[in-house]
């Protein structure tokens, strides 16, 4: 069986009420016609009995190197990948 990755669809990176819009003014104008291709790629797999796999990225501590652990910290100040958060 062949499997579909959707890799990082997360309001924070594509919604316009998302974090790197409200904080940093990024253009996410493009990404609802990227979204409906996905919606239709997957529910085509799916049709078609394939299996899909989401991921997310995750701010693990023990993972980050000391260059993304301070960025994260600060990031994470101004909301930036809270688990359990709507982003």
């Amino acid at each position: 069986m062949v499997t579909l990755c959707v890799i990082d669809v997360q309001n924070d990176f594509c919604h316009p009420d998302g974090f790197f819009a409200k904080n940093f003014g990024s253009d996410v104008s493009e990404i609802d016609s990227r979204l409906v291709l996905i919606k239709k790629v997957i529910n085509h797999w799916r049709s078609n009995n394939g299996s899909v796999i989401w991921t997310k990225a995750l701010g693990d501590t023990k993972h980050l190197s000391s260059t993304q652990l301070e960025r994260y910290k600060e990031l994470g100040k101004l909301g930036f990948l809270r688990d359990g958060s709507w982003g």
